[in-house]
């Protein structure tokens, strides 16, 4: 499980943004990224090492 922290910066940038974008964003980052594996969601990779 990740902890996450929302900085005042991202959540005023977060509702300058079109209402259709700013849902998909909110159910990204405050429930699945929560909820899952952030990994096996595919918003995030793990980088490979050379």
């Amino acid at each position: 499980m990740w902890k996450v922290k929302y900085t005042k910066k991202f959540l005023k940038e977060l509702a300058k943004i079109p209402q259709k974008i700013q849902e998909r964003v909110e159910r990204i980052v405050f429930i699945e990224l929560k909820e899952g594996d952030s990994f096996s969601l595919g918003y995030i990779r793990e980088i490979e090492r050379i």
